[in-house]
């Protein structure tokens, strides 16, 4: 049997939601088939097919899932990868707190005001800057234990209210991180992770002035609670 290297293509596997039906395959570039396929660490309600690749399922264990893959080719290569497969679900932020710190530009540095509106599973309850967006105001999150973020999205209060240009923190071991995302800003912000970030608080901070206001009505976390 003639010998192609091999490689395998997939380089995520797509994040899971508790008692959801899931889906994903697993593929290779090249190699010689048939191919037999082999996972290891894969929660609890996943298997993968042996011949196709593909993983299903419907996970019963949430959280963060270390996972090799491994495939052999009919000429005896093989090729594996470790994957962190999340399995995750929009998070209850009951017992979490939300500030907004006003950044003053002189001692103090920033007022703070409860924001706890924007935490509520209410729409209708929106927090306003009381001013335009102004660099370093910032808004803080605070978890009631440690979490594991892959998305963050929250909605503004009125069109136009978005932030201009922010970074994201996150809180580890008391110490504030700044962490790269890929953010779509707008009236539905999206913040996507690569990877999981394990974390007890967040922190969007304004990089930019504007002349619009920032509202949040509400902000949601999905991921899974770290254990």
């Amino acid at each position: 049997i003639s010998r192609q290297p091999m490689w395998m293509k997939t380089e995520a596997l797509a994040d899971g939601v508790v008692g959801a039906a899931y889906l994903t395959q697993v593929e290779l570039w090249s190699g010689t088939a048939p191919y037999v396929f082999e996972a290891t660490g894969l929660p609890s309600g996943l298997s993968i097919n042996s011949v196709t690749g593909v993983i299903s399922g419907t996970a019963a264990q949430e959280g963060i899932h270390a996972v090799t893959v491994k495939a052999t080719d009919a000429a005896g290569q093989y090729i594996q990868r470790e994957f962190f497969l999340t399995v995750g679900q929009w998070l209850d932020r009951n017992g979490w707190s939300a500030n907004f710190s006003r950044f003053l530009g002189e001692e103090p540095w920033f007022v703070s005001t409860n924001a706890a509106s924007i935490l509520d599973g209410d729409s209708s309850t929106v927090f306003t800057s009381t001013r335009p967006q102004t660099t370093n105001d910032v808004f803080q999150i605070i978890c009631d234990g440690d979490i594991w973020i892959k998305k963050i999205v929250f909605t503004v209060g009125a069109t136009g209210e978005y932030p201009e240009a922010f970074k994201i923190q996150c809180l580890q071991e008391e110490k504030w991180w700044d962490l790269s995302a890929e953010i779509n800003c707008g009236d539905t912000t999206e913040i996507l992770f690569s990877q999981p970030v394990r974390t007890t608080g967040i922190i969007l901070q304004l990089q930019d002035d504007a002349d619009r206001f920032w509202s949040i009505a509400e902000i949601n976390i999905w991921g899974c609670e770290a254990t």
